[in-house]
C-alpha cells in the first residue's frame, strides 16, 4: 500500500487519476469541497512499471511518476 497525502490551500474541487504510459487511465476519483486528501492506494494488481499520477485541483495540476518494481 502507497499512502497519497495532499493539502490545498482551501477547500476545493479536486481529482486524482492514474494512467499507464499508453495513457490509458486505470483509476479516477472526484473530491468535492475538500482541504486535504489522505488517500492509500494497493499497487499490487499493476503490472511492473511506471505509471504517472495526476491531481487536478481548479487552480493547479501536479503530475508525479510513480513506479512498480516486484
Amino acid at each position: 500500500m502507497k499512502r497519497v497525502e495532499v493539502e490545498l490551500s482551501a477547500p476545493s474541487s479536486s481529482q486524482i487519476a492514474v494512467f499507464d504510459l499508453t495513457g490509458k487511465m486505470i483509476y479516477l476519483k472526484d473530491y468535492t469541497n475538500q482541504d486535504r486528501i489522505y488517500e492509500s492506494y494497493n499497487f499490487n494488481s499493476l503490472n511492473q512499471g511506471y505509471y504517472i499520477m495526476v491531481i487536478r485541483t481548479l487552480n493547479e495540476t501536479r503530475t508525479f511518476k510513480i513506479a512498480v518494481v516486484r
